[in-house]
């Protein structure tokens, strides 16, 4: 059933990505098209719930972990959640230690929707002030990291705090009812305790709530979970010669999906949709890569793996599955029968991208990284009527990742050249290319008289 949920999800989602990338979208309808987006998230992490959860009472919940990079993760997850946060008009901050490993081993998946499910509750029960989330490593405990989500929100009763781990619950105290599954908190719980820490509340009424958590994130010396996207600029193609990209899967509209977010950056997309046409086309076609619904007509997507590992098409591209199924079974065959990675349907362009930076071992090219740096005799690219205390104030915001206290100040600065090159910036939240920018216009103070 959970299949027949998340396929339709899958295609909800994917075309609002490919609609979202469309520059010349009018804001209106950027804005109608987030909230799209985020409602299918919504739905999706409500389906996940009750799955997860079904999956604990059953004493079947296990940890997948593996390499990945905790500042791509972290940066995954605060930019998701920025402009949610504007929309309430609430101040979101985060605050990530220098000092944090770059690749770790974990379980991404559980660590991520921990974040989530936290970062959501602040969200939801917030209306005024700020929700900020730190992470830092914890001194105490060798590889533990700490993450601590605060808010200004309602707070919660003590005789309320015990129960609201228990599933069904929500508090009461000064928290309206508001909609979801009320698993939310027990799924966080077991998730970190899986992860090797505990989750604790600190709760004031009328002042506001921190959850925090401390899990071991060993680090691991390697750069190749190292991120193909995240803060440093919007992916527009990859250096080297163009790779072929053979898309496998008998709906036409998810084969469409990958074709609309993957042929604009550059590849050669084939596509099939069934074992024989692929079998048939691989040969020919000669593709890097394989994206591999699971779930075919015919010879499903593990038989036809095991064929294209056997060599019996004259070729060994690289194979990522791709699934609407959440069995740790099929993710578990999947690599059985000879695949390199396994991506879960619905998925984040990010995400995907990811797989097949590290599969093709891709150098992206980023819209804010074709330009070399201004170098110190370089002046600033565009002029200013900002002083170097504004500038630099702003750069303190970006950098602390405060995007509504910074949206607040280049409104009060409408008309400079710099405000208007930096609010398109602010408006697709993102803070790498503003922090460039701003640096380029750092200027010294002027010294005193």
């Amino acid at each position: 059933m959970s299949h027949e949920l998340r396929t339709p999800l899958n295609r909800i989602i994917g075309f609002t990505q490919v609609l979202l990338k469309d520059r010349e979208l009018a804001d209106r309808n950027r804005e109608r098209l987030q909230i799209v987006q985020n409602s299918g998230e919504h739905l999706l992490r409500m389906i996940n719930e009750v799955l997860d959860f079904s999956k604990i009472e059953a004493g079947r919940m296990e940890l997948s972990p593996t390499a990945f990079s905790l500042p791509h993760l972290l940066s995954d997850v605060t930019t998701s959640f920025a402009p949610r946060f504007a929309q309430k008009n609430l101040a979101f901050e985060a605050v990530l230690a220098p000092q944090l490993p770059q690749t770790v081993v974990s379980d991404p998946v559980k660590l991520r929707q921990v974040l989530e499910n936290l970062l959501g509750n602040a969200l939801k029960f917030t209306s005024r002030g700020r929700v900020r989330l730190e992470v830092d490593p914890a001194g105490a405990h060798a590889d533990g990291i700490r993450f601590r989500i605060s808010d200004t929100g309602p707070g919660i009763a003590a005789e309320d705090q015990a129960r609201l781990f228990q599933p069904f619950q929500q508090a009461a105290t000064g928290r309206p009812p508001e909609p979801g599954t009320g698993l939310g908190l027990a799924i966080c719980q077991r998730f970190v305790e899986l992860l090797g820490g505990r989750i604790t509340l600190a709760s004031t009424p009328g002042e506001g709530s921190e959850f925090s958590f401390t899990v071991p994130l060993p680090e691991v010396a390697t750069d190749a979970t190292r991120p193909p996207s995240d803060e440093a600029g919007v992916i527009t193609g990859y250096r080297g010669p163009r790779r072929r990209i053979l898309v496998v899967d008998d709906i036409e509209n998810n084969r469409r999906v990958l074709r609309e977010l993957l042929g604009p950056l550059g590849f050669e997309i084939h596509e099939a949709a069934d074992a024989a046409a692929t079998l048939a086309l691989v040969p020919a076609v000669r593709p890097d890569v394989v994206l591999l619904d699971l779930r075919l007509p015919g010879l499903d997507g593990f038989g036809l793996a095991r064929r294209l590992r056997s060599g019996q098409a004259g070729a060994s591209p690289k194979l990522i599955a791709l699934s609407a199924s959440v069995l740790t079974i099929d993710r578990t065959e999947a690599f059985a029968a000879g695949c390199d990675d396994f991506l879960p349907k619905p998925f984040r362009e990010s995400d995907l991208l990811m797989r097949l930076g590290l599969a093709l071992r891709l150098e992206w090219i980023r819209e804010d990284a074709v330009a070399p740096p201004p170098s110190a005799a370089t002046p600033p690219p565009a002029a200013t009527r900002l002083s170097a205390t504004q500038v630099a104030e702003l750069l303190a915001h970006a950098r602390r990742g405060e995007i509504s206290a910074l949206r607040r100040r280049l409104a009060e600065h409408r008309g400079d050249p710099l405000a208007e090159r930096l609010e398109p910036l602010a408006r697709e939240y993102r803070m790498e290319a503003i922090r460039e920018v701003l640096e380029a216009h750092r200027l010294p103070p002027a010294p005193s008289p």
